[in-house]
């Protein structure tokens, strides 16, 4: 045996050999992370593929005018470009149904909201700088902490929503049903300190406006709400155009007086 090891040791052929099979083997790993890489580029390329798809498809059913009874996959659209932090700010969603969506801290900027229904929603912190909502049907929604600044307003339903009283700082509130509103005044995350009135909207430059911007609302005097008593802001009983039933929407806890 100590013959053959010996042979084997100092046989040239044999160290060929061996050298040629770590050739191979090296050789057939290197195959092996290459097919490994190429397999794990292509699932990645597949995987930006199906989001890209899921966007486009996300934007294409975010345009479409839904009929009746239907919200044509709108919800589920702004979820999807909300989820994957598509850019929302001037987007076109006149007439949009959106109805209960969650859009807690989403940039509207710009943005035509006008005709939409966004009854139910979560707006907290929502930035509207700019915004239309003309129109807009927006009852019993979460509008606590949203940046209203120059955004239009008039004809807008916010009757039974949290609204935050820089909903004053709109650029117009003609006709604006605030029926039922409870007025709030807080931060992005829903912190609501109403001391804070005095040094920000109560006692700035826009103050005449602030009032005017009120009495171009609108509310249903027998569904008027104790407002908080630091907010120095008069709501008034102008009767609104737009007849709503009222009742169906009071599910909030406000009291129907006759």
């Amino acid at each position: 045996m100590e013959k053959i090891a010996d042979f084997l040791e100092n046989s040239t052929l044999f160290r060929i050999w061996i050298r040629i099979n770590q050739s191979v083997a090296v050789f057939a790993l290197c195959v092996a992370l290459v097919a490994l890489y190429v397999a794990h580029s292509k699932c990645n390329e597949d995987k930006i593929k199906a989001k890209e798809d899921r966007i486009s498809k996300a934007w294409e059913a975010l345009g479409r005018i839904p009929g009746n009874g239907s919200n044509g996959g709108q919800i589920n659209a702004m979820e999807a470009l909300i989820y994957n932090n598509e850019n929302l700010n001037y987007v076109n969603l006149k007439n949009a149904y959106l109805v209960g969506v969650d859009m807690k801290n989403v940039s509207l900027i710009g943005a035509d909201l006008s005709g939409a229904n966004l009854s139910n929603s979560n707006l907290q912190g929502v930035n509207l700088l700019g915004a239309s909502l003309k129109g807009a049907l927006i009852m019993n929604a979460n509008l606590g902490g949203v940046n209203f600044e120059d955004a239009k307003l008039d004809d807008a339903v916010l009757s039974f929503s949290k609204l935050d009283i820089s909903v004053v700082l709109a650029k117009s509130m003609k006709r604006t049903d605030i029926t039922g509103v409870r007025f709030v005044l807080e931060d992005r995350d829903g912190v609501n300190d109403f001391s804070m009135f005095g040094d920000t909207l109560a006692e700035n430059w826009r103050a005449d406006e602030r009032q005017i911007r009120i009495n171009e609302s609108c509310s249903d005097r027998r569904l008027g709400k104790l407002q908080h008593n630091l907010l120095p802001i008069k709501i008034n009983n102008n009767p609104c155009r737009r007849k709503l039933n009222y009742q169906l929407y009071s599910a909030a806890g406000v009291a129907f007086q006759t």
